[in-house]
C-alpha cells in the first residue's frame, strides 16, 4: 500500500494488488466497492517505484 485515505464519505488506498488476490476472493465484487486499474498493469520492480516516489518528495513535487 502506497497511500491510504480515510474520509467520512469514502475510504481508499493506492497500491499494488496481485491478481491472485482478486481471483481467490470476492471482496471487490461487493456493493460500494470499486476497483480502479491504472495504466501500469505490470510492475517489474517495486523498489524502483519507491525510489521514484522518494525522488519526487525530495524535489518538493509531492
Amino acid at each position: 500500500i502506497e497511500e491510504w485515505h480515510a474520509e467520512a464519505e469514502r475510504k481508499y488506498l493506492v497500491g499494488v494488488l496481485h491478481v491472485n488476490k482478486l481471483t481467490g476472493q470476492n471482496w471487490w465484487k461487493e456493493n460500494n466497492t470499486s476497483l480502479i486499474l491504472t495504466n501500469d498493469p505490470i510492475i517489474d520492480n517495486l523498489d524502483i517505484i519507491k525510489l521514484k516516489k522518494k525522488s519526487l518528495e525530495l524535489a518538493g513535487v509531492v
